[in-house]
């Protein structure tokens, strides 16, 4: 027919289902839990709000890059409010209520009163006080609940792997996205562990804004990063002071190695004029701060007492090894990141943690290649010195746990930076493995 011009059939758009869902759980929600406790009632309610926003937020994210659809990251972030309530549960069952969560609802809860009488408190130092003053802060809209602040927490957590994604995509646009997407937003650490009250969300919250700004840096994009990285070690510097000193001196090195973009010698001299003071200022705030987050002491005394203390339960315990020997390094670092080995797992988590282990040691060794492609990346790009840096030496922190509950845990500070690993170059096509031996054959003939 002349004139005519077929049409597709409009999608129906998933943000649109999603707000089916928020809608049908806000009317089971008016209907069933009328009579519910508080906790329950916060959790719903504020699983509904954080999944509204998300279902307006994540459309309009995935629009600007649609590298991976909107229903993986609405489902990333519904495992998280998920992680939540499995965690509550847990808390509840087999930990008999007894955690940290309860100290941040007790403080919490003064510190409450006083931003609702319009006398907030100062802000305090580095640390549990710094928790207990932001756990004030949400149970002043919100009352204190436990499990509203396991719901906020977790949204937190989902928001810091969005960004470590986001830098993901600055830094590595030809990489594996799919890989490093499915291990930050779904592996069960990163949506678990963090979905409770206390620091481990707040935590990569920041680092991952930080690391974030960072990439912006990397990439010549000064005032945003500067102001993400600034945002993000600041609020890293106040939660745990040793991880923001490892962002920074690893930004550092980056910055101080990335390949030259400024042709002028004029530019370049007064680019390192500047910068480099400024550089030198952040590291030697963020290493005092440090210093005296520890007490004082040097690092190395704060590593061996931090070793040679029992910071759990007797059957979680283990010996540490001392990542500060060239002996121990290498069994430092893969305690970090692997262990409880599967033969070492004395309970269900214990299990559940030692297969996760397992899965990344497949992904390390099936991806081998890739890494150390990547890894000959860093002259060209400066991020790989980042990355690599930050996971050495927050691996190396960490490694001074003893115990495999706490390990567990905190661990998920240093996995966004080992995901980056086997993700920075997708794997090379099967034709192309295929013409490089031909071509190289080709040349010895002739």
């Amino acid at each position: 027919m002349a004139g005519y011009v077929p049409t597709t059939p409009r999608e129906f758009p998933r943000s649109t289902v999603a707000w089916a869902v928020i809608l049908a759980g806000t009317a089971v929600a008016v209907v069933v839990v009328g009579g519910a406790p508080p906790d329950a009632k916060m959790f719903l309610a504020l699983s509904l709000v954080i999944l509204g926003i998300g279902a307006i937020v994540i459309p309009r994210a995935v629009r600007r890059d649609p590298s991976i659809p909107t229903s993986f990251f609405m489902g990333a972030l519904a495992a998280h409010l998920v992680g939540s309530l499995v965690r509550f549960t847990i808390m509840l069952s087999v930990y008999h209520g007894v955690t940290d969560a309860n100290a941040y609802v007790r403080a919490g809860a003064a510190v409450a009163r006083q931003f609702r009488s319009l006398h907030p408190p100062p802000l305090p130092a580095p640390g549990t006080r710094f928790m207990e003053w932001l756990s004030g802060l949400l149970f002043a809209f919100t009352g204190p609940t436990m499990l509203g602040g396991f719901v906020v927490c977790s949204a937190l957590s989902f928001v810091g792997a969005w960004y470590f994604y986001k830098a993901f995509r600055i830094s590595f646009p030809d990489g594996n996205n799919r890989l490093y997407a499915l291990l930050i937003f779904l592996l069960p650490s990163m949506w678990y562990w963090p979905s409770s009250l206390g620091k481990d969300a707040v935590i990569i919250l920041f680092m991952g804004i930080a690391t974030y700004g960072i990439a912006l840096l990397l990439r010549g994009h000064a005032r945003w990063g500067l102001l993400s990285a600034a945002i993000g070690v600041a609020g890293t510097v106040m939660i745990r002071p040793p991880m923001a000193l490892a962002l920074v001196a690893s930004g550092a090195a980056a910055f101080l190695l990335r390949p030259t973009r400024v042709r002028a010698a004029q530019l370049q001299g007064l680019m390192w004029l500047l910068v480099i003071p400024v550089l030198a200022g952040v590291v030697f705030l963020t290493f005092i701060s440090t210093r005296s987050f520890l007490g004082g002491g040097s690092f190395v005394e704060a590593y061996e007492v931090q070793r040679s203390t029992d910071l759990g339960t007797q059957g979680s315990n283990f010996t540490a090894p001392n990542a500060l020997t060239p002996v121990g390094l290498p069994s430092a670092l893969v305690t970090v990141n692997l262990r409880p080995f599967p033969w070492e797992a004395g309970s269900l988590l214990q299990g559940v943690a030692s297969l996760e282990g397992v899965v990344l040691v497949l992904v390390l060794l099936g991806r081998r290649r890739e890494i150390f492609r990547g890894l000959r990346m860093w002259r060209n790009n400066a991020m790989v010195v980042m990355v690599t840096a930050s996971f050495f030496s927050i691996a190396i922190a960490l490694s001074s746990l003893a115990n495999f509950g706490l390990l567990a845990r905190q661990r998920t500070q240093v996995l966004p930076f080992l995901f980056f690993l086997p993700a920075m170059v997708k794997p090379r096509a099967k034709s192309e493995r295929k013409e490089r031996p031909t071509a190289a054959r080709a040349d010895v003939r002739a």
